[in-house]
């Protein structure tokens, strides 16, 4: 028999690469601070820097602040730098989410007990959702007629998808509508790119603009105007957060969608009636929202006040639903 003898040396090196062979791979050691939520803004920023020198970031996303923006808006929402890349798109300029996202983010939140389809075809969309704690469900519908009087059905998506596009429509106003405090309002990149070529879904803003005062005859050069005396400058108010023009449009659109109305000028006149009666002046155009001061929290007190009427309505058809004493007797 044959004996093979080692050196202590040899013995040292063949342990060292068995063990080598046999301890688990880590190839991201270099890049371990970075696997996972960066844990300071200079790792989120180098992060950052790194994907977008990759050249595999979205088109719409050209430097690292633009990558860094997204990123935070994601890490709002509870999403990971990656996901947040891959699932947010930036539409003239805002942040956008798709509706399988916010659907996701609402199950994923944990406030729904459920969260599901109840019909879709290509002429109607039923979602309903009910929160914990609720003891009411409530629905969102999306019909081809809704989507005729927005305008909508003339886009590609629309014409090639209908069933699908009237899901997403559906369950998008709804995860907003119930789950404000999880989708923070935000919007799919359809609801947005509609409103692209117009200020509101209703009325346009065709405040004139003030006309220029007319120069006195007298001002020439040998006679000037006698200089005005300065004004005093007021001290400057800090400036109030105001709702975008695509936050009213959008509101107008829930409201029309809950109260069952259409796009004419009294169907908006309704619209803002039922807003005032929540103690909100819902603004026409551009200009009324900074006359107004038309503000973030005005909109939630708007979708507040259509989640009561929704509730008021359930519980008026629950009541209808029940046979009273003397039907029964009969």
């Amino acid at each position: 028999m044959t004996q093979n003898h080692m050196t202590e040396d040899e013995r040292q090196r063949v342990k060292q690469r068995i063990e080598r062979d046999l301890a688990p791979r880590n190839t991201t050691t270099a890049i371990q601070p970075y696997w996972g939520d960066p844990r300071s803004i200079d790792e989120a920023l180098a992060l950052a820097e790194h994907i977008v020198s990759s050249g595999l970031t979205p088109s719409a996303v050209k430097t690292p602040a633009q990558a860094l923006v997204i990123m935070m808006t994601g890490a709002e929402l509870g999403m990971s730098p990656m996901g947040a890349l891959r699932q947010i798109h930036v539409i003239e300029g805002r942040p956008s989410l798709s509706a399988d996202l916010l659907v996701a983010l609402v199950l994923k939140s944990g406030f729904a007990e459920h969260f599901s389809c109840v019909e879709s075809t290509n002429d109607r969309a039923v979602w309903s959702t009910r929160r914990r704690g609720e003891s009411h469900e409530v629905e969102c519908e999306w019909t081809f007629g809704d989507a005729k009087r927005a305008n909508l059905v003339n886009k590609d998506n629309w014409k090639k998808y209908p069933r699908a596009m009237l899901s997403h429509r559906a369950s998008a106003e709804l995860a907003r509508r119930v789950y404000p405090d999880v989708v923070g309002g935000h919007y799919t990149p359809d609801e947005i790119e509609e409103r692209r070529d117009s200020e509101l879904l209703f009325v346009r803003d065709v405040t004139p603009t003030a006309p220029a005062e007319p120069v006195a005859a007298a001002q020439t050069a040998n006679n000037p105007a006698t200089p005005k005396p300065a004004r005093e400058l007021a001290t400057p108010k800090p400036a109030r957060e105001l709702a975008t023009i695509d936050d009213v449009a959008c509101l107008y659109n829930e409201i029309r969608a809950v109260l069952k109305l259409g796009d004419t000028a009294e169907d908006t006149e309704r619209a803002r009636e039922f807003a005032l009666e929540a103690g909100v002046v819902l603004p026409k155009t551009r200009g009324e929202i900074a006359e107004v001061g038309f503000a973030p929290s005005d909109v939630s007190a708007v979708r507040n006040a259509l989640a009561e009427h929704e509730r008021a309505e359930q519980a008026m058809s629950e009541i209808d639903e029940v046979p009273d004493e003397d039907t029964e007797r009969r």
